[in-house]
């Protein structure tokens, strides 16, 4: 039995060459500090989030740190924060959408 190998270009302009793990790790980020923005504009407490959204304040810190961050999630911080969460998906690599 033979191995295939699959390789890829360039990180920097072939899309199959870029990191899942890396490009999940910088949306959790993304996502995160965009929520402790929206609580530094509101004034509010990681513990106020929680009492607002209905989640512990475990599930909150465990959110904003990127332990447990889902969309369901990021939805009811929003709400709570009064924002809507919207997702926008760029072309990468100077690919037109």
């Amino acid at each position: 039995m033979t191995e295939t190998v699959i390789t890829h270009g360039h990180p920097r302009t072939d899309p199959l060459a870029a990191d899942p793990l890396l490009t999940q790790e910088e949306l959790i980020l993304d996502v995160t500090e965009a929520v402790c923005r929206a609580m530094e504009q509101r004034g509010i407490s990681k513990f106020e989030l929680a009492r607002l959204a209905g989640r512990t304040d475990r599930y909150v810190d465990d959110f904003l740190t990127g332990r447990r961050v889902t969309l369901r999630g990021l939805s009811d911080l929003a709400l709570a924060l009064g924002f809507k969460p919207k997702l926008v998906l760029e072309p990468m690599f100077g690919q037109t959408a």
